[in-house]
């Protein structure tokens, strides 16, 4: 597993996020972080994709894609759908106002949920949104199941009465 202290180069630089973003309707996260905290988000992302996900090769032999640190939209060294997967995590860890490791803090206020009726404190949200996961079993990866969170979370909903 690699080491995130030891990542240099993230599956797509700040220049090709920078640009990914340009044309993205969300990206108030990406616009309103520093150049050191996208950076960040982006080494963490290329870190929780080799850490989670697994691609195959075609003798079905296990393999990681390395970061060759170009801005190329159609490098094939990293896989467009990668680089998109990549900035898109990255979006997603500069949204999050907690650690995707740690519980989160609005299971403590009742306001999520895990199973509609018992509020779980220890509520972590899912390591990569829906569009990650897509990206990534689109391009053949296979993702651990634990890092979507989609059996934890149920947001409660108000019950009205006839």
């Amino acid at each position: 597993m690699p080491d995130p202290t030891q990542l240099t180069e993230p599956l797509c630089t700040k220049a090709w996020a920078d640009l990914f973003f340009s044309e993205s309707s969300f990206n108030a996260a990406w616009i309103d972080a520093s150049n050191e905290k996208k950076l960040s988000a982006l080494k963490s992302a290329t870190y929780f994709i080799e850490l989670y996900v697994t691609f195959f090769d075609d003798h079905g032999d296990s393999f990681v894609y390395t970061p060759d640190g170009t801005d190329d939209w159609d490098n094939d060294v990293i896989p467009l759908r990668l680089k998109q997967a990549c900035a898109q995590e990255a979006g997603y860890l500069l949204s999050l106002d907690d650690n995707p490791a740690e519980p989160h803090p609005l299971t403590v206020l009742g306001l999520i949920s895990a199973d509609g009726k018992k509020f779980d404190k220890e509520y972590t949200p899912p390591i990569f949104p829906k569009i990650v996961v897509k990206l990534l079993r689109a391009l053949g990866g296979e993702v651990d199941p634990e890092t979507t969170g989609a059996e934890q979370m149920q947001v409660a909903s108000k019950q009205t009465t006839c």
